[in-house]
């Protein structure tokens, strides 16, 4: 899971016009998350996680097997009382089995990770926690919260660090193998705790050394080859460096900063935004790739000249020993005031694809003008041998409505060991509709999608074409094929026209091999099916019968 904080920089003025950059539009609709009663009025922070397929405890010794697990989490300005978590079930198909939320009063900057031990499920929260009454309380603290048939249920609170100021605080799960929480106590540095599964038992709070200058960190699990790293990554105070390092979680978990390894550190005379980390569960290579923006901006009053450049620092040890900084988004426009980029990432379930999304007020076909916010997403592929390479021509809008004054967007993180399909989203959206002008809204993308618009149905609008694949038989019976035109990893999924999955599988093919995706028995009727080969540039959507 990943996400961001909203911070601002108001420069009073009207956004004017700048160069449009060419987007896929998003066509699934947003969806509001199950909050508080009535509206989340002006969300500061929002984050995400999922389990997709797993075997479900619904108690008695009964399982419920395909189950999907999502939760989000969203803190507020103006209602600090009511910040809590957000949380879904759905069944194989993707039909809702229970949906509702938990309030966590007064937590701030809260972040989720969803892990499975001992055939049961769970929730790991940590957040800043915030009582105006009661300001001897202030501080870190974390929650092991039971995800059950009725939901997710709250666990006690336990303290991590007193703090009277703020300090971001960010979390990540690895099922089967570990628990990650790393934190900003201002003034005194970042600090990391760590657990093994199946136990949860977490170590010491470890303070890493050389470290009182940094602030807003963020932590991934990697496990590759044997191996179980966290990789860390964390801004300085000045806004201006930007430092990635791993150390083993078993270490981190016996209270011991050896070996400590910095990886890489990048530099700039400008800014840099919060960096966010992430890397697949379960590889033999090592990857992770973290993501910041770099960004300058000029007073011209009332307005202000910006330049941000989203980039990703990639890292393949199967390809080069030090990783890759990569221009993924550039862009230079004219508005009111100054929204951070705040990107945020997640891995794809095979690990050669890496999601980017960020904050803008960037001039689109979508939305035009500067004035407002808007998110959007494009690809990085990394399936070796090659070096990682952005992907031209990908980018693409979460949603297709503005984003609010106070802009959020969360990603899910990797997650191997539930055979996920996608990137669960949460952000915040304005609607001028009064009262309720903010609220937390969600979306889910399946990778095999070229864009945010694969759920709902398909019209012969949406159809693509590639004449380098033909699909047979056609009508299909119970498996599709086609020849792969090139080498290079090829997600297939078959949706019904109306929007569900019914058959997905990833395939790693040479040229010219012949690709087969069993669907088994299905009613007789139209589907979708839907290639992709992000190297090779195809992305064929198209119907056939059955």
């Amino acid at each position: 899971m990943k996400k961001q904080l909203f911070k601002a920089a108001f420069i009073l003025g009207i956004g004017t016009s700048a160069l449009m950059h060419a987007q896929f539009a998003s066509v699934i609709p947003d969806a509001a998350l199950p909050t508080v009663a009535g509206p989340v009025l002006r969300p500061q922070n929002a984050g995400s996680s999922t389990m997709q397929n797993v075997n479900f405890s619904l108690g008695g010794g009964v399982v419920s097997p395909g189950t999907n697990l999502y939760v989000h989490s969203w803190d507020v300005f103006s209602s600090a009382a009511n910040n809590g978590i957000a949380w879904r079930r759905t069944n194989a198909a993707g039909v809702l089995q229970n949906q509702g939320h938990v309030i966590i009063p007064y937590a701030e900057d809260i972040d989720v990770a969803i892990y499975e031990a001992n055939g049961r499920h769970y929730v790991l929260a940590a957040y800043y926690y915030n009582d105006p009454a009661n300001p001897a309380t202030r501080g870190h603290y974390y929650r092991i919260c039971g995800f059950t048939p009725a939901g997710v249920v709250l666990g006690g609170q336990t303290l991590l660090t007193l703090s009277a100021s703020f300090g971001r605080i960010n979390v990540d799960a690895n099922t089967p193998y570990g628990l990650a929480i790393t934190w900003c106590v201002p003034g005194t540095g970042i600090y990391v705790k760590a657990a093994q599964l199946p136990a949860a038992a977490f170590g010491c709070n470890l303070l890493l050394p050389a470290t009182a200058g940094f602030k807003d960190p963020d932590v991934a699990i990697r496990r590759s080859s044997g191996v179980l790293d966290l990789e860390i990554v964390y801004l300085a105070n000045a806004e201006n460096q930007i430092q990635e390092y791993k150390i083993s979680l078993f270490n981190v978990v016996g209270c011991s900063t050896a070996g400590l390894t910095l990886q890489h550190t990048v530099a700039t005379p400008n800014l840099f935004s919060s960096p966010r980390v992430d890397c697949p569960d379960q590889l033999a290579t090592a990857k992770f790739t973290y993501v910041y923006s770099e960004y300058s901006t000029v007073a011209v009053p009332p307005n202000v000249n910006v330049t941000e450049d989203i980039r990703a620092v990639v890292y393949n040890s199967a390809v080069s020993p030090v990783p890759t900084n990569l221009l993924v988004h550039s862009a230079a426009y004219t508005t009111g005031f100054y929204n951070r980029n705040n990107p945020v990432l997640a891995y794809d379930a095979a690990g050669s694809q890496i999601t980017v999304g960020w904050i803008t007020k960037e001039n689109t076909a979508v939305i035009p003008g500067t004035a407002n916010v808007k998110y959007l997403a494009q690809y990085v592929s990394d399936p070796g041998p090659g070096l990682p390479v952005s992907v031209p021509g990908s980018i693409m809008m979460v949603s297709n409505t503005q984003g609010g004054p106070a802009p959020v967007l969360a990603f899910s993180g990797q997650n191997n060991h539930s055979s996920f399909d996608g990137i669960n989203t949460a952000f915040s959206q304005y609607s001028t509709v009064f009262p309720g002008n903010y609220a937390m809204l969600y979306k889910h993308k399946p990778f095999a999608s070229a864009t945010f618009r694969t759920i709902g149905p398909v019209s012969e609008e949406n159809e693509t074409t590639d004449e380098t694949l033909h699909l047979y038989p056609s009508p299909f019976t119970d498996y599709i094929s086609f020849t792969a035109p090139l080498k290079g990893n090829y997600n297939v999924q078959v949706y019904t026209i109306e929007g569900r999955l019914v058959a997905s599988e990833r395939f790693q093919s040479e040229s010219n091999d012949n690709i087969k995706l069993t669907t088994g028995e299905l009613p007789s009727g139209m589907y979708v099916v839907k290639i992709q080969s992000t190297e090779n540039n195809i992305n064929l959507i198209k119907k056939i019968a059955h």
